[in-house]
């Protein structure tokens, strides 16, 4: 079912840009090739939240461990939504992360987490900062992704997790999306044994903390 949908639309995106490549200068063209672009890339992201989430919970998932800095998925990551995070005229900070804390967890699922909690926060901030911060607590490593957007009320909060949830309809017909980032970003902390939290109020900006167990990480030696 993945090669089935994920085929043809690989195709329409390829496709679509060699005709850009091909018609640089013709501006009508180009608008509607955008829309082609825009439109298969919104419903393949949709088609890989669907199968990862089905693979969640057909329970065939698996968590790969490997040991990692993790400075270096927070910039592999940071550097891939900038350009979502610019869209809106935000302001990204990166706060300074050790180079010798290291993690025991699986790279992949950490990096698709951080992506949709990134891509979230540009979705709902404009003219605002987003901002990564880690911090070291006793037995825990706390990876928290901060913004200055629309934020989430209490009663809200509660369902935001839901797979095919948003805050309320109309952030769905406002902002658009899935619902399904956060299900996704949920269900994949739970597989590494951690727990994420949320902290926000309307208008006031959210932070959603990503909260790892201290087997999870490790400071090498100086």
């Amino acid at each position: 079912i993945a090669h089935e949908f994920r085929t043809p639309l690989t195709a329409i995106l390829g496709y679509t840009e060699l005709l850009q490549e091909e018609y640089p200068e013709h501006d009508l063209l180009n608008e509607d090739l955008e829309s082609i672009l825009l439109a298969a890339t919104q419903l393949l992201l949709l088609v890989n939240e669907i199968l990862d989430l089905s693979k969640v919970e057909a329970g065939r998932a698996t968590v790969y461990v490997e040991e990692f800095s993790l400075a270096a998925p927070v910039e592999e990551i940071t550097t891939l939504v900038d350009p979502l995070v610019s869209n809106g005229d935000n302001r990204l900070v990166i706060a300074p992360i050790a180079s010798e804390v290291m993690l025991e967890t699986d790279r992949v699922k950490l990096k698709q987490i951080l992506f949709n909690l990134l891509s979230n926060a540009a979705k709902f901030t404009t003219k605002g900062t987003i901002s990564v911060e880690t911090e070291i607590v006793g037995e825990e490593v706390v990876i928290s992704v901060k913004d200055t957007g629309i934020g989430i009320s209490k009663e809200q909060q509660a369902r935001i997790f839901e797979a095919f949830a948003q805050a309320d309809e109309s952030t769905t017909r406002e902002y658009g999306g899935t619902g399904l980032g956060l299900t996704l970003t949920k269900r994949f902390v739970e597989m590494m044994e951690g727990s994420i939290d949320v902290e926000s109020a309307l208008g006031a900006g959210s932070t959603f903390s990503i909260i790892l167990l201290r087997y999870a990480w490790r400071i090498c030696p100086r």
